[in-house]
């Protein structure tokens, strides 16, 4: 009886080892809110015309709502998907960083913003994660 529950306990402690985490979703507030802990001088960037600026169909199928920020003086893209998964697909073909259901774009090779997605964001490089 003993080696049947210890036997048990094994089977369950493995298969919550082995479960998939699910991601989050998050809003523009707690993004906003969460990027300006990080730098409470964070603006939101306009385009200078409708035209100007980044747009949805840059990134494909699920997303909501694309615009830039200023973050230590230096822009990057913010791009809101319906879902974690696929805010993680568009990172992962754009090489860029996400959270949850965003991305943050132009992020790679700008020191500045890899290091504050990184330490403010948790945001994660889906080329650097084991799949």
């Amino acid at each position: 009886m003993r080696l049947v529950s210890l036997f048990l306990c094994l089977i369950l402690l493995v298969s919550f080892g082995c479960a998939k985490k699910v991601e989050r979703s998050y809003n523009l507030l707690e993004i906003s809110d969460m990027v300006r802990k990080g730098d409470p001088d964070m603006k939101t960037v306009l385009g200078k015309d409708m035209d100007a600026g980044i747009s949805c169909s840059n990134y494909g199928p699920g997303c909501l709502s694309a615009r830039r920020m200023m973050v230590r003086r230096v822009d990057m893209g913010v791009v809101e998907f319906q879902n974690p998964e696929q805010a993680r697909v568009v990172a992962k073909k754009i090489d860029q960083y996400y959270l949850g259901n965003w991305i943050f774009d132009d992020v790679v090779g700008e020191p500045v913003l890899e290091e504050f997605v990184t330490k403010y964001l948790k945001a994660r490089r889906p080329s650097q994660e084991k799949d």
